[in-house]
């Protein structure tokens, strides 16, 4: 136990020397004035998990104000122009995104995050990675404060012109979040492609081919949805969730190495969201 204390002592006062020895680089940086932009070297250099989970869920909170939502929709005409073609009377459900938060947002997003890690042999995510998976899973949903409660939350599944509406917030979230300029590109895939599979099925069509990180973030947003029980249907076990996943890997939606992490994850009993 002594020796186990004393080398975690060590890996600790290494890691502060790395975090000092970064934080000189950045004053000197700064000081001399020279680009990247002192904010933008922190942004790069500096990542740390529970930080950044929780600012993205402090930003979610700050996004639930209806006169900031009203402004973003006043910023990109493609927000209003989708809600008249589909006649779809403005309205802002704030606690339509409030009440999946903690159901669907918070758990997809930890398992987004784990099966990151699982493949984190076979994939090279960088920092800016790590950040769009952990914005992507918070912010996915957001669309859905523009649709109906009377559609959104439907006792029955939704199928013709009610289905088609509520596939629309994955193209409202993105254009919405896109009108902030506060999220980067590879977040704003995320969302806008979560629904949409490796042989390009799913929605909205686009010919934006599908990366690794959208893949993930459908992956567990798919799962957590399928163990949540909801207004139009049971929470089903988690063994029939796995092979109605593994079924999009069998029909080429779905890459295996994503599924086989998400597999792990569930069958370790230690998993915190199954």
């Amino acid at each position: 136990m002594a020796t186990k204390q004393y080398n975690n002592s060590n890996v600790q006062a290494l890691v502060a020397n790395n975090q000092l020895n970064n934080m000189i680089d950045y004053h000197i940086k700064s000081s001399l004035k020279i680009e990247p932009k002192p904010f933008d070297y922190i942004k790069k250099h500096f990542f740390n998990e529970r930080v950044e989970k929780l600012l993205s869920k402090v930003q979610l909170y700050e996004f639930t104000d209806k006169k900031i939502i009203l402004n973003l929709i006043r910023g990109n005409d493609k927000i209003s122009n989708l809600l008249k073609q589909n006649n779809i009377e403005l309205e802002i459900n704030i606690k339509n995104l409030e009440s999946i938060t903690s159901a669907h947002l918070n758990p997809t997003l930890e398992i987004a995050y784990r099966i990151m890690e699982e493949l984190s042999s076979y994939f090279c995510f960088s920092i800016s990675d790590k950040k769009a998976i952990i914005r992507g899973a918070i912010f996915h949903d957001f669309g859905k404060v523009l649709i109906p409660d009377k559609i959104l939350n439907s006792k029955c599944r939704l199928e013709g012109d009610k289905r088609k509406i509520v596939e629309l917030h994955a193209q409202l979230g993105y254009e919405l979040l896109k009108a902030s300029k506060q999220f980067d590109e590879k977040t704003l895939n995320i969302i806008r492609n979560h629904h949409k599979y490796m042989d390009g099925s799913g929605y909205p069509q686009n010919e934006i081919e599908v990366d690794i990180l959208t893949q993930i973030i459908t992956a567990a947003d798919i799962y957590t949805a399928l163990r949540e029980k909801r207004s139009y249907k049971e929470s089903i076990s988690k063994e029939k969730a796995l092979k109605i996943i593994k079924k999009l890997v069998e029909e080429n939606k779905l890459l295996n190495e994503v599924y086989d992490a998400l597999k792990k994850l569930v069958q370790n009993k230690n998993t915190r969201h199954n």
